[in-house]
């Protein structure tokens, strides 16, 4: 469902540099430099580099990998990242973690940092543990409980760019119109990052954008700018054959992390936007 693998760890150094390392399976990019979370050590690093915080991108976000391979997933969700977590914290390095919207169960949506977590997914459930070990032992760590998260690259493999795609190659749609979320721009995430990390910003955070939608909601839209004649058909999420059901509103408030950085998001049409006027060659 649009969610990926991610073994990735940034350094940030007095924030102005930052380094980038990923596992040998992303391994192939000079902007990378080697680092397996679930292997290697990070004490060299640290000592080499002199961070004053880490990003842990690391995850498995797939929920269905999650369902089929709870332990394997459970080792690069929580246990990997909490062994890169209590090292950075004896170093003095802020840790930077992600959690998910998926550690709701979807009943009632427009959820804020005080809610109650409830996962039904296996990779809620990570997620969940993640939190709990940080809050629980109040560690100075920044936690940013993520939606779900679009580029504007043509082949970025993100929600928006792959309905735009799908657009192109079909007139037939089908798409869900009962399943709500906050997705956020990944440009906004990258800035949110940098404002938090020069405020040396601890606790959890939702991050996510300033709209609640559903997949039949954002398509309407790109069908609408893109001036296109595609057909959608509604369905339910419930009718595609997925491991685990999906929660059905797992939208957040951003109001928390808006006021504490003061921060403007950015509203999906007008990334919807930027992308037909940035691409005009491809898209048409």
């Amino acid at each position: 469902m649009g969610r990926q693998v991610k073994l990735e760890v940034f350094f940030i150094l007095n924030l102005k540099k930052k380094i980038k390392f990923a596992s040998k399976k992303s391994f192939k990019s000079k902007k990378f430099k080697k680092f397996d979370l679930n292997k290697d050590n990070i004490d060299p690093l640290i000592l080499k580099y002199k961070p004053t915080h880490v990003i842990i991108f690391s995850a498995e976000s797939d929920p269905d990998k999650c369902f089929k391979k709870p332990k394997k997933t459970k080792a690069v969700n929580l246990l990997s990242t909490i062994k890169i977590i209590n090292k950075c914290i004896k170093k003095k390095i802020i840790p930077i973690v992600f959690s998910s919207d998926f550690v709701f169960n979807g009943k009632k949506g427009n959820y804020n940092e005080k809610s109650k977590t409830n996962p039904v997914l296996v990779y809620g459930h990570q997620k969940k543990l993640l939190e709990n070990y940080i809050v629980k032992k109040k560690l100075p760590v920044l936690i940013f409980r993520l939606a779900k998260v679009y580029g504007d690259k043509k082949n970025d493999n993100t929600l928006i760019t792959n309905y735009i795609n799908q657009i192109k190659r079909t007139k037939i749609l089908k798409v869900a119109n009962d399943q709500y979320f906050s997705p956020v721009y990944v440009k906004d995430v990258v800035n949110i990052i940098d404002k938090a990390a020069q405020r040396n910003l601890l606790g959890l955070y939702n991050l996510a954008g300033n709209q609640r939608l559903s997949r039949f909601e954002i398509l309407k839209k790109i069908i609408k700018i893109f001036k296109t004649r595609n057909l959608i058909i509604k369905c339910s999420i419930d009718d595609f054959k997925l491991p685990e059901k999906r929660p059905k509103d797992v939208s957040l408030s951003n109001s928390l992390l808006k006021k504490k950085l003061r921060y403007n998001f950015s509203n999906i049409e007008f990334v919807i936007k930027k992308i037909k006027l940035q691409n005009k060659s491809m898209y048409g």
